[in-house]
């Protein structure tokens, strides 16, 4: 994904530590500011069991 320059972390099932998406960390673009302390996660990987 290209939409700007930034740097992101991942975030992990505390359980099983699967990376299921990540945060933006840092943004470098006046333009993407907003996406700063964002998190993106990976419907696919959500998955409700045993609750």
């Amino acid at each position: 994904m290209l939409t700007c320059l930034h740097n992101v972390a991942d975030i992990h099932c505390g359980e099983c530590r699967e990376v299921l998406g990540w945060k933006y960390e840092r943004v470098y673009e006046a333009s993407h500011k907003y996406k700063k302390g964002k998190f993106v996660l990976e419907k696919s990987k959500i998955v409700k069991e045993d609750w």
